[in-house]
């Protein structure tokens, strides 16, 4: 049986021929010309005929040494597919998703075991932002947002309404003498956002006044204000999802549990359908969709 030529020898060639210098095939290969040339000169020997013709300056290409040249570009590139598809299939074991910080902090995280658990070969990667644009940038296969669903030139889908509610710590509820809403306004008033007025909205739906005196504590960020709450500095008006775990464990209290609905909800968005569509993007959809289902059931039940 011939032994078959050197791969690297192969290799070199291939580069050589098809880029028509050593030194062009040596910075390719990341080797030194020298030892480009080795490998020329082991392969004539191998085959026993020549596939250069060499010159001071250049070498040419023989008519025998450009068919094989044809044919090893042909091989290489077949292999360079085979290779690019095994690496993508890997790939399409990672869904990409982009969430808000508070959303992945405060629902999403404590859930995420049973997806693992049912889905021990996806990969998740877990991007947090509150930027809408880094959906559009086409490195995440979808995103959670919370808004009215339009968002240009993406695909959205409605996952769950929201309402917001009053938190606080236990040791501010107890300081309460009564547990009514005008009692509650005249606690320090925690509001998630600056540019939003949610405790104006949530008073006028009781027909209660907010008192002059009353000190208010404006956020721009969610993470911040329900850690606020907790930390006793006053009451938050909370929307449910981001505090309802929070409300099990006994961390937060719902001193008067009136919740209101806001007008906002929580949106799955995706650049196009086709991404919602990929295998693994759809498992994750299709579980996350369930959670959501369990959740709405739960929060329908005794703590609110």
């Amino acid at each position: 049986m011939t032994q078959a030529a050197s791969l690297n020898a192969l290799r070199s060639f291939e580069c050589c021929a098809r880029l028509g210098s050593v030194q062009k095939a040596a910075a390719a290969l990341h080797v030194t010309p020298s030892a480009v040339s080795h490998q020329l000169k082991s392969l004539e020997e191998h085959f026993g005929v020549t596939l250069f013709q060499r010159s001071v300056r250049k070498i040419e290409v023989t008519e025998l040494g450009r068919q094989l040249q044809q044919d090893l570009t042909k091989a290489f590139g077949l292999i360079q597919d085979a290779t690019n598809k095994i690496h993508q299939s890997h790939l399409n074991d990672v869904v990409s998703i982009n969430v808000l910080p508070v959303f992945s902090i405060n629902w999403l995280s404590s859930r995420l075991g049973s997806f693992f658990q049912a889905n021990p070969s996806i990969e998740l990667r877990v991007i947090n932002s509150y930027r809408i644009e880094e959906v559009t940038s086409g490195s995440n296969d979808l995103a959670i947002r919370w808004g009215n669903g339009e968002w240009p030139r993406e695909t959205s889908e409605k996952l769950m309404d929201e309402s917001v509610i009053p938190v606080c710590s236990s040791r501010i509820a107890n300081s309460m003498s009564s547990r009514n809403g005008q009692e509650m306004l005249k606690q320090n008033l925690i509001e998630m956002y600056i540019s939003q007025n949610h405790w104006s909205l949530w008073a006028k739906r009781f027909d209660l006044e907010i008192p002059k005196s009353t000190r208010f504590i404006r956020y721009n960020d969610p993470v911040a204000a329900i850690q606020a709450a907790k930390d006793g500095l006053g009451i938050a008006l909370a929307p449910i999802a981001l505090i309802y775990n929070d409300i099990v464990s006994g961390t937060l209290v719902a001193p008067l549990p009136k919740p209101i609905p806001i007008g906002s909800s929580y949106y799955l968005v995706s650049q196009n359908q086709a991404l919602l569509e990929k295998p693994h993007v759809d498992l994750f959809v299709k579980w996350l969709k369930g959670e959501i289902e369990k959740y709405c059931k739960d929060i329908s039940g005794a703590i609110f």
